[in-house]
């Protein structure tokens, strides 16, 4: 709750329509985010609950936990992937897919590796340094 209150505080907003959770915290329990989670979208405060850089595991353990308290669970999951980064495709895709997770790329050019400039850099940008 803490996070997410000084998220709308930064945001200037009382909502945040897809709120991302980023890495998976093993010090809180699922029972315990997935109220916090429900806690919010009943006052208004987020409408759907995705996650970042979490493994195929995690999701599956959220979906699970999620529909034991008869919540829809996770909408996305924003994952780094590009023609240079595929390991996605070995455990989280085939986890998102089957859960009905979204999958939003994240650093799909690699950094700018894969768009062409990489090897002619901006002076002064910081692929140049």
């Amino acid at each position: 709750r803490r996070h997410l209150e000084g998220s709308l505080r930064r945001l200037q907003t009382d909502h945040i329509e897809l709120y991302q959770m980023h890495h998976v915290d093993r010090d809180v329990s699922w029972d315990e985010l997935w109220e916090g989670f429900r806690i919010a979208q009943y006052q208004g405060k987020i409408g759907y609950v995705g996650s970042s850089n979490f493994a195929g595991r995690d999701l599956v353990k959220a979906q699970y936990e999620a529909k034991s308290k008869g919540l829809l669970g996770l909408v996305s999951e924003q994952h780094k992937y590009s023609l240079l980064t595929r390991q996605p495709e070995l455990e989280l895709l085939p986890a998102a897919q089957e859960y009905g997770i979204g999958v939003i790329a994240w650093s799909p050019l690699d950094g700018g590796i894969l768009s062409g400039n990489a090897l002619n850099p901006v002076a002064g940008s910081r692929r140049a340094s």
